[in-house]
C-alpha cells in the first residue's frame, strides 16, 4: 500500500536524514549524520546595525549555499574522503521521512574536520554550492533514494549493498 507522504508533511518535522555524495573523480558514497543536518539556503546574508541616530541600515553580502552537519565515524563510510575530494561533487540530502531530497549540484568541500574519537563525530565539514534545489517524492516509503542513475532500491536487479543500509545500494554493471 503507498504512503501519502505529502498529505502528512506538516505532521512529520524531522527523521531519519543521510546524504549521497557522487564523486567528480568517480564513485559514490552514502554518510549517515551524528546529530543535527542543517541547510542555509539563501545566496546572500543581511546584516543590520544602527546609525547614532537610532535609525537602522540592513547591508546584504553574497555568500554560498551551505550544509553545515556533523557525520558518523564508520570505516567503511569515512567522510573524510569528502573533504580531501578536490573535485566538484554532486551531494543529495535525503529526508527519507519526508520525502525530501535537497540537490546541491557542482559542490566543493570546505572547513577544517575535527574527528572526536570518544563519540565518534566527525565536524568541521560543510558542503557549499551555488546550485540548491529541493524535490518531494510521494513515494512508498523505504523506496526514497535520490535522483541518481547509479542508485537504485533492492527492487531494481542485481545491486551490491552499499555501506551499512541495506535498503539502497549501487547498481554494477555486468
Amino acid at each position: 500500500m503507498a504512503s501519502d507522504i505529502m498529505s502528512c508533511c506538516s505532521e512529520i518535522i524531522g527523521g531519519e536524514v543521510y546524504i549521497f555524495a557522487n564523486f567528480g573523480s568517480g564513485g559514490s558514497e552514502y554518510y549517515e549524520a551524528l546529530g543535527d543536518v542543517r541547510i542555509q539556503p539563501a545566496r546572500i546574508e543581511r546584516m543590520a546595525g544602527a546609525t547614532s541616530a537610532g535609525r537602522i541600515w540592513v547591508t546584504e553580502a553574497p555568500r554560498p549555499i551551505r550544509v553545515i552537519m556533523s557525520f558518523v565515524n564508520r570505516c567503511d563510510q569515512n567522510p573524510v574522503r569528502l573533504y580531501c575530494e578536490r573535485c566538484l561533487i554532486n551531494v543529495t540530502v535525503v529526508e527519507k521521512s519526508r520525502g525530501f531530497f535537497h540537490s546541491f549540484t557542482q559542490s566543493l568541500i570546505v572547513g577544517a574536520p575535527e574527528i572526536n574519537l570518544s563519540t565518534g563525530e566527525i565536524s568541521g565539514i560543510e558542503i557549499v554550492t551555488d546550485d540548491y534545489s529541493m524535490q518531494q517524492s510521494n513515494e512508498v516509503l523505504g523506496k526514497f533514494c535520490p535522483p541518481h542513475p547509479d542508485i537504485k532500491t533492492d527492487d531494481d536487479g542485481p545491486l551490491e549493498q552499499m555501506g551499512s543500509s541495506p535498503r539502497f545500494a549501487v547498481a554494477r554493471a555486468a
